[in-house]
């Protein structure tokens, strides 16, 4: 048994099963140079949500835990 990401997809010799409650949290955080256009930031910040939202599909059970959690849905727009 081991700690994974709640994104990775299962296996022939890897399942992957979520805790009970809510007992591990990760909070992911892009920066950059306070030089880059903000409308590049903005794309980059879009990009890297864009890309993680299309993982949670990977593991069923991450992403019914995630759909019922609204409030941790990012906007992709932001």
């Amino acid at each position: 048994m081991t700690l994974c990401l709640a994104t990775s997809r299962e296996n022939a010799s890897m399942v992957v099963r979520r805790l009970v409650g809510d007992p591990i949290w990760v909070r992911r955080i892009v920066g950059w140079r306070t030089a880059l256009p903000e409308r590049v930031a903005r794309a980059v910040r879009g990009s890297v949500v864009q890309a993680y939202l299309e993982q949670v599909d990977n593991n069923p059970c991450y992403s019914r835990w995630f759909a019922d959690r609204p409030e941790l849905r990012p906007d992709v727009g932001d």
